[in-house]
């Protein structure tokens, strides 16, 4: 688990608005206290990582071996409230069928595109993230 308080501090506007235009308060609260189970935890991780401008074979690797490991993490407590159902479980299987596809056409990716291309994308999705997190939040907050 990344424990520099910078990978938590740069988004946390954004997060706090976010969480205040979906429920308030305890929004707000959830999106800061569990920001590993939402889904704000990719912005928060490419923010961390883009700085360290590590080869893209590398950058691609780290977030892989990451969300792999927050995944896994989560198992047990979707067990212990009940999420994982036959319906759940069949739909995961169904997906992995096609996982080696996504895997084949992401090892395609990586050797046509750039370093520089790979963290443009990265910076255009963070700024693109931001704008649409701070517009649900002052437009709540604006109501």
């Amino acid at each position: 688990m990344i424990t520099d308080p910078a990978f938590y501090a740069v988004a946390a506007f954004a997060i706090i608005l976010n969480g205040i235009s979906k429920s308030g308060f305890a929004g707000a609260f959830a999106g800061i206290a569990v920001p590993l189970m939402s889904l704000f935890i990719a912005p928060l991780a490419l923010i961390y990582l883009m700085p360290l401008r590590l080869e893209k074979r590398n950058l691609i690797a780290t977030t892989a071996v990451f969300f792999a490991f927050l995944n896994f993490i989560k198992i047990p407590p979707y067990i212990a409230l009940g999420q994982l159902n036959l319906a759940n479980l069949s739909t995961a299987l169904v997906l992995c069928l096609v996982t080696p596809v996504g895997i084949r056409i992401g090892i395609w990716l990586q050797g046509k595109v750039s370093t520089e291309t790979v963290y443009r994308v990265g910076r255009i999705g963070l700024f693109l993230t931001g704008c649409k997190l701070i517009y649900d939040g002052v437009t709540t907050l604006t109501r």
